[in-house]
């Protein structure tokens, strides 16, 4: 209980620095507190934010792709990584993070095709019984 309460008050102190200077604290940072705290919508939001701000740090695209991630959009998640990937070459971070939302993405679909082939079994088996 007092971690989330941690998280609402860092959220708050950004809030009032980034309200006084943008540049002061990058909103990277209070994006992976949005995260945390299990506001996908507004760590989106602070991570194109941070983009904007520099596009050429690969955090901005750390967080916009991990909030992707978590809201399951693996396919926008993976194109936010290759964009930072291309605009910081070798990034240690944003390849594992690539790598990652590959294997959920490929692990997502495997299970869509189970569930589709589940379903054609139960289908096929219906229709022999029956008839």
């Amino acid at each position: 209980m007092w971690m989330l309460s941690f998280v609402k008050i860092r959220i708050l102190r950004f809030n009032a620095l980034l309200s006084k200077n943008f540049q002061t604290p990058r909103p990277f940072i209070r994006s992976a507190a949005y995260l945390s705290n299990g506001n996908t919508e507004a760590a989106l939001a602070d991570g194109e934010a941070a983009i904007k701000a520099k596009s050429d740090w690969p955090k901005g695209y750390s967080r916009k792709g991990a909030a992707l991630h978590a809201m399951k959009k693996y396919k926008e998640a993976e194109a936010v990584y290759n964009a930072g990937l291309a605009a910081v070459p070798g990034d240690a971070t944003l390849t594992a993070a690539l790598q990652e939302v590959r294997v959920f993405k490929d692990v997502e679909w495997r299970f869509v095709c189970l569930c589709l082939s589940v379903v054609r079994t139960a289908t096929l088996t219906l229709r022999t019984s029956k008839g």
